[in-house]
């Protein structure tokens, strides 16, 4: 039996930053500064390339994904998407191959949103972005033939990091004239030739940009083929803060009251400075910021993850020691204090597990050192607790899908 290859998904922020510091970009540059960072052509090899998109617009259900633009509109649907039936009779789109090509030629771009649901090796990207900014990620396909930008001068309402992937692409970028945008709106744009470009460069295989919301920018192919990566960064806002501190305002008698619109000014006063004490008492609390980004993370089920034929079975776990233990949710477990002395919980996908603090240590290692094997977890911890207990513990994770437990792939000679 050949020994099961374990690797660590190579498109962490880390790696992504590379040479920048995680730390630093984390200190400096989330959110507020714009950052360049020059790359080399094998950095997204294993990300993607051409022949891999070809098999997705192939072999994937691209229909709801894929868009084309040009000069900053959107073509018609209909113009590259054909509408066939199933032999049941149900109607079903998918890329019409040569109206799509014809689009390319005449300077289109091609679009395909939402590329980490159908690529692993971008999804893994994805994952790794959302654990490292505590963000959610979404990641879109950006590619083009001729020198027409597909979209006019505009910022995002979120971050991007632009992975350039293949071929030349010209980049112009400037600062914002309002600082963290919630919306795009169209209406404030303003005159280019008034801008002074904060980066105005060419963009190579290998290269990343970073550019916070509001970063006006501006994408011009080079009449040659290329594509690139835009990784968009929604991180949680004190907007939605206050809206989820707030969620219980309706379990308060004094806010469900219609306001005293007929009271006197003195006891309108002290109605408003009772108001005032509930919604500071809403908001207080030192840890209210990590206790709202726990509840996110906790209730966040974004992308489906499976390891059938095991977790459908009653022992959920294969047989083989040498099963492969992944996690269900990239950011790893952040155990909490439990209802009774002695307990911890553990929340993900809008669960709540309770276990003994003596699991601590247990948690602790699958978050730092997944995937590992069966064989390499009982190991690491033979001498705390009997195999039958560790096995049972990692069975009641993988019950309610905080872990995933697969068979290994083996390297046939």
């Amino acid at each position: 039996m050949g020994t099961p290859q374990l690797s660590r998904p190579p498109h962490s922020l880390s790696a992504l930053l590379a040479p920048e510091p995680e730390a630093r970009f984390l200190e400096k540059y989330l959110g507020e500064e714009f950052l360049s960072i020059p790359g080399h052509r094998q950095k997204f090899r294993e990300l993607l390339g051409w022949r891999e998109l070809n098999n997705i617009l192939s072999y994937q259900a691209v229909a709801p994904h894929l868009r084309m633009s040009k000069e900053g509109t959107q073509l018609p649907l209909a113009s590259f998407l054909k509408t066939k039936y199933t032999v049941s009779g149900h109607s079903i789109q998918s890329p019409h191959s040569s109206a799509v090509v014809a689009h390319l030629r005449d300077g289109a771009s091609l679009i395909l949103n939402e590329i980490d649901a159908l690529h692993p090796p971008i999804r893994a990207l994805a994952e790794g972005l959302e654990a490292a900014t505590r963000s959610v990620v979404q990641v879109n396909l950006y590619a083009s033939w001729r020198s027409s930008p597909g979209f006019d001068l505009h910022y995002d309402a979120h971050d991007v990091f632009i992975l350039q992937i293949e071929g030349p692409k010209h980049w112009k970028v400037f600062r914002p004239t309002d600082r963290y945008p919630v919306t795009y709106k169209t209406e404030r744009k303003p005159d280019l030739l008034s801008l002074d470009p904060v980066f105005d460069g060419v963009l190579k295989p290998g290269d990343v940009l970073y550019i916070p919301r509001g970063w006006w920018h501006i994408v011009t192919p080079l009449d040659e083929p290329t594509m690139h990566l835009t990784a968009g960064l929604h991180p949680p806002t004190g907007i939605k803060l206050v809206e989820w501190a707030m969620r219980d305002l309706a379990a308060n008698e004094l806010l469900r009251m219609d306001l005293p619109r007929f009271w006197d000014q003195e006891n309108q006063r002290k109605y408003l400075a009772a108001v005032r004490e509930i919604i500071a008492n809403l908001l207080g609390g030192e840890d209210l910021i990590e206790r709202f980004l726990d509840h996110l993370e906790a209730t966040s089920d974004r992308r489906p993850r499976f390891s059938l034929p095991a977790s459908a079975t009653p022992e959920v776990l294969p047989d083989s020691d040498d099963s492969i233990i992944t996690l269900g949710s990239p950011s790893g477990f952040r155990p909490k204090p439990g209802a009774e002395p002695g307990d911890i919980r553990i929340a993900f996908a809008g669960k709540e597990l309770t276990f003994s603090d003596a699991t601590l240590p247990l948690f602790d290692h699958l978050s730092q050192s997944a995937p590992l094997s069966v064989a390499d977890f009982c190991r690491r911890f033979e001498h705390q607790f009997p195999a039958a207990e560790l096995k049972e513990f990692l069975a009641e994770l993988a019950r309610h899908g905080a872990i995933l437990v697969s068979e290994p792939e083996i390297e046939r000679g």
